[in-house]
């Protein structure tokens, strides 16, 4: 019910910033105040209490970390990828950063070369995407459906841990999409990057140094018992069931 109301949430606040400076104009004061508001969002409850906070031990997302290791005992073989994959699967991730460049660089070039980006228009973006992550957790992944395909869920993806550097790296955007930010802004801005660039590098680097602790075929925690959504949202259903 949690995520339920986190991805309605999110979508509430995307609309929200999408159409209220129609209905209301505002002057540089109330944007930054408003965009302090989401930015404030995005730190307290995604940064911290869905990534910190114990009672959420998203372990699919935590996996680089010792505690979230148990070594596993192979029963089924059928368990076991081929070789090639078995340190996750390298031509969907290729296929997703290469996808990835052409949108980034495309809503750069939207935001230099036009007017129509605005802080609220990315603002809005921002919470759309996290309520679409929430989806792809929670309901169906596309990226594992169109990209992904040799993946079967959040347990054994490669690619996991991307999610915050994916969503927040258009965040540098609003210092060019025309409304002047304030200190206190601008300083969220480089908190919330600084903690996602933080997340992706300590994931990049747990995989290379120890990544028995990224699959299901080697951690034990990753195994459908330790999964807490209901129904199963992977491919083959309960394939990580011991």
């Amino acid at each position: 019910m949690i995520y339920l109301a986190e991805r309605s949430a999110y979508f509430l606040l995307s609309f929200f910033y999408l159409l209220f400076p129609f209905i209301l104009p505002m002057d540089n004061k109330t944007v930054n105040t408003f965009l302090t508001v989401a930015l404030g969002i995005i730190i307290l409850y995604h940064l911290i209490l869905t990534r910190l906070w114990p009672p959420l031990d998203l372990i699919y997302t935590k996996r680089m970390f010792r505690r979230f290791y148990t070594p596993a005992v192979l029963e089924k073989k059928e368990l076991l990828p081929p070789p090639a994959l078995r340190k996750g699967d390298r031509k969907g991730t290729l296929i997703v950063l290469a996808i990835y460049f052409i949108y980034i660089f495309t809503a750069a070039a939207i935001t230099y070369f036009t007017d129509i980006v605005t802080w609220n228009l990315l603002t809005a973006w921002i919470f759309f995407l996290m309520g679409l992550n929430n989806i792809f957790i929670y309901k169906i992944c596309l990226v594992r459906l169109l990209a992904m395909r040799n993946t079967n869920c959040c347990m054994d993806c490669r690619i996991n841990g991307w999610d915050d550097m994916l969503i927040f790296s258009v965040l540098p955007l609003l210092f060019a999409a025309g409304e002047p930010l304030n200190q206190v802004n601008t300083g969220l801005i480089v908190l919330i990057l600084a903690a996602s660039v933080l997340h992706l590098i300590l994931w990049e680097a747990g995989l290379v140094l120890f990544p028995e602790r990224f699959f299901p075929w080697t951690n034990a925690r990753l195994r459908c018992k330790s999964c807490k959504k209901r129904p199963c949202v992977g491919t083959v259903k309960g394939k990580f069931h011991d």
